[in-house]
């Protein structure tokens, strides 16, 4: 089976801002603005990758409020999301990407941008396009305002992965881990929500946040962690915070331990393809 994904990604343009599209440096007197780097082209791809695989977005995986991120090298961001898919059993079958720009030119660029991401992802050269067109002078673009860059990715299903799943496991950090997890919680929760008619943007996002905040999670957690196995109990303490790091203002240390490990085991199961016992705690979450 084939999946496919559609990754968009727009960034204001800014004198004086180095230029990096396709993880590639273009000599240009403007460039993107943004959190990171503002690698237009490397984003949409991440979210063209998260999207095929069921993973969520970027956003949710490198949000622009954590101050990690910032001026981060898209490249490390494309590399732990493709790991992510990796995991997941997937591999990448093509990408096509679009470039939507006035400036800079990027013709003479293409090909280095096609290498660099084959380079990224360890596929060859042929499995990669590099587009670009303008506006013809309309809008933001039009106006030398913005740039854009859409992606599409197909990605097909990895038949020797099976074998190979706990030795990638422990190739991961625990925050990655967490991460995949917090995807899929979302992703459960948001399908959950809708299937009780619950529709509206900001009604669907106040309720989801009574399952995904740290604060919610936490409460959860103590609810229901004498449903947990020892071995579980073990995969919990992967949280992210489980040795420290950037606690979110609006939480308590020890709820962000009990959140980011909830999310390490959700991620664990995940990767572990334990579909069953992911869906029995799924099932505990949704029901507290």
């Amino acid at each position: 089976m084939v999946k496919t994904g559609l990754g968009i990604d727009i960034h204001p343009l800014k004198e004086g801002r180095p230029c990096v599209l396709g993880g590639v440096e273009i000599e240009s007197e403007i460039g993107p603005d943004g959190h990171s780097d503002a690698d237009v082209v490397l984003h949409s791809l991440i979210d063209a990758l998260l999207g095929a695989a069921g993973l969520g977005d970027i956003g949710e995986w490198f949000p622009d409020s954590d101050k990690s991120y910032k001026n981060i090298d898209s490249k490390i961001l494309l590399s732990r999301a493709y790991n992510a898919v990796r995991i997941g059993g997937y591999l990448v079958d093509h990408i096509d990407i679009t470039i939507i720009t006035e400036v800079p030119r990027i013709s003479k660029y293409k090909s280095d941008m096609r290498l660099k991401i084959s380079e990224i992802m360890n596929i060859s050269f042929s499995q990669v396009n590099i587009k670009a067109t303008t506006s013809e002078k309309l809008g933001f673009i039009g106006r030398k305002d913005g740039i854009a860059s859409m992606a599409i990715v197909s990605l097909v299903k990895d038949d020797q992965k099976e074998d190979c799943i706990d030795s990638d496991i422990n190739q991961l950090s625990a925050q990655t881990v967490a991460y995949m997890g917090d995807a899929v919680l979302e992703l459960y929760v948001r399908k959950h929500l809708l299937s009780q008619g619950i529709n509206r943007g900001d009604k669907l996002q106040a309720e989801a946040m009574k399952f995904v905040s740290a604060n919610s999670q936490a409460d959860i957690v103590r609810s229901i962690k004498d449903k947990f196995t020892e071995e579980e109990l073990r995969i919990f303490k992967w949280g992210r915070n489980s040795s420290g790091g950037c606690v979110p203002k609006n939480a308590e240390v020890l709820d962000y331990r009990y959140s980011t490990g909830l999310e390490a085991l959700i991620g664990y199961l995940y990767i572990k393809k334990n579909t069953e016992r992911l869906e029995e705690i799924i099932e505990y979450i949704l029901n507290k």
